[in-house]
């Protein structure tokens, strides 16, 4: 399925070196940086769109 309004290259899937059972997630998509980083049992949100600019 092709979505044309979609940017290419805006998401990314990865994991935190020397951190068994990690994961990191991002997207760059719209004009902000989001993702997850999970680390064991433990998720945190990455929400840097949500900081005001100053």
């Amino acid at each position: 399925m092709d979505y044309p309004s979609m940017p290419p290259d805006c998401y990314y899937l990865s994991y935190l070196e020397e951190i068994a059972l990690s994961m990191v997630t991002m997207d760059t998509c719209y004009q902000g940086l989001e993702g997850i980083m999970k680390l064991d049992e433990l998720a945190y949100e990455i929400d840097a769109s949500a900081i005001p600019n100053i």
